[in-house]
């Protein structure tokens, strides 16, 4: 992980191959920070950051592909993670 962070959320993508960290708590407070985790290569990328900073978080994956992420502290509203390159 790029960010280190605790109260996020981890979300697994497609067939489970990846999974979408995103907000929590970091050094600083709340994050907007989002990574994915590619399980096979044991690899993370960081992406797009949430609109605000979100600790504690809840999350679903929408039909398009996007995951929206709603509620929690730090924030208000809604906000959506935004993935690039087709996950």
């Amino acid at each position: 992980m790029a960010v280190a962070r605790y109260g996020h959320i981890a979300v697994p993508l497609g067939n489970g191959s990846q999974v979408l960290v995103a907000g929590g708590w970091g050094v600083d407070g709340p994050l907007r920070s989002a990574e994915l985790y590619d399980v096979a290569r044991g690899t993370w990328k960081t992406v797009a950051p949430m609109s605000l900073p979100r600790y504690l978080p809840h999350a679903t994956v929408l039909p398009s592909g996007r995951v929206l992420v709603v509620t929690g502290e730090g924030g208000s509203g809604a906000g959506r993670a935004r993935l690039r390159g087709g996950v």
